[in-house]
Formats: structure tokens, C-alpha cells, sequence
């Protein structure tokens, strides 16, 4: 597990919005009484100069403001998260996220 602080040991909470999985979306398309479904999923990298240009991406998208309030978090806590991020999520091109898209398609075939 990566640790949000390594000095106190904080595990990671995810903040932010959340996002249903495939099987949700299967189960929501047949309650709502689509015979057709398509799942089709895709992974693909984004890469930023820095930690900090990742950030304002983010800002810019607006995932830091979330359902349940903006984002806040201590300049420790981002220390800590940049520190964490050019350790785990750096490659040659610079520090990466990776998005993971699921595309729904669904059809209603009448009788």
C-alpha cells in the first residue's frame, strides 16, 4: 500500500468523485430495459512535465471539485503526494496518470 505520509503512516484515501464499473453500468442498461449492451474499455497515459503540472490538469478538468467539496489538502500532504508520485509514476517522458475510460453503448430491440 502507498502511504500518503510516510512520517505518520497515513494510508491513502481516494477523494473525489466516484466512478461506477462496468458490471454497474451492465446491471443499471438491463434495469432500465436495454436488451444490447456494449462494454468496450481502454487504458491510456498522460504524461506532465511535473507533479505540479499533473495538478493543474486535474484543477483544470474539474475533478478537484468534487460532489462532496473542493479538494484541500495540507502543503505536507502534497509534499508527500509529489514525493510519492516521482517515485511511482515517473518515466522517462515525466510523471504519468493513467485514465481508464469505459465507453457504454446500449440498444433498445423491440419485439
Amino acid at each position: 500500500m502507498i502511504m500518503a505520509s510516510e512520517k505518520n503512516k497515513i494510508p491513502y484515501r481516494r477523494k473525489g468523485l466516484a466512478y461506477a464499473d462496468g458490471d454497474l453500468w451492465v446491471d443499471w442498461s438491463k434495469k432500465a430495459g436495454f436488451n444490447e449492451i456494449t462494454l468496450e474499455e481502454s487504458l491510456f497515459r498522460q504524461h506532465f512535465a511535473g507533479v505540479k503540472d499533473f495538478l493543474y490538469s486535474i484543477r483544470r478538468t474539474g475533478e478537484s471539485d468534487a460532489s462532496n467539496g473542493p479538494l484541500q489538502y495540507q502543503r505536507r500532504t502534497l509534499l508527500d503526494m509529489q514525493s510519492i508520485y516521482e517515485k511511482h509514476f515517473q518515466d522517462e517522458l515525466g510523471v504519468y496518470c493513467t485514465y481508464h475510460p469505459l465507453f457504454v453503448s446500449v440498444c433498445k430491440k423491440f419485439k
